[in-house]
C-alpha cells in the first residue's frame, strides 16, 4: 500500500538524518493511517522504527528535550496499539 512505501522512505529518512518535529508529525500521520492487521512488511518498518526512535531517545541530553514526547508517542503507539509488546517501556 502507499502508507507502508512512505513508511518505509520516512524510516530510511530517520535512519539517515534524524528526527525532526515536523517528521514526527509524519509518522503520526502515518500510524493513523496503517489499517490492522498489519502485514509483516508493515510490522518490520514498525519495529524498526520503534527502535529507531528508541535510540534516539536514550542519546537526549536532557529529559526536557522537547522532542521526547513525540518519540514515546511514536514508541507507544507502536508497542500498544500494534500491538509490539516487547518494544513497549516497562
Amino acid at each position: 500500500s502507499q502508507v507502508t512505501k512512505v513508511l518505509e522512505y520516512h524510516v530510511n529518512w530517520l535512519e539517515a538524518t534524524g528526527f525532526s518535529r515536523k517528521q514526527g508529525r509524519w509518522f503520526y500521520a502515518l500510524l493513523a493511517n496503517l489499517q490492522k492487521p498489519l502485514m509483516p512488511e508493515d510490522c518490520s518498518w514498525l519495529r524498526r522504527l520503534a527502535r529507531l526512535c528508541s535510540n534516539i531517545r536514550a542519546a537526549l541530553e536532557s529529559p526536557e528535550d522537547p522532542q521526547l514526547n513525540e518519540l514515546n508517542l511514536i514508541i507507544c503507539l507502536v508497542a500498544r496499539y500494534f500491538e509490539q509488546r516487547d518494544l513497549a517501556d516497562s
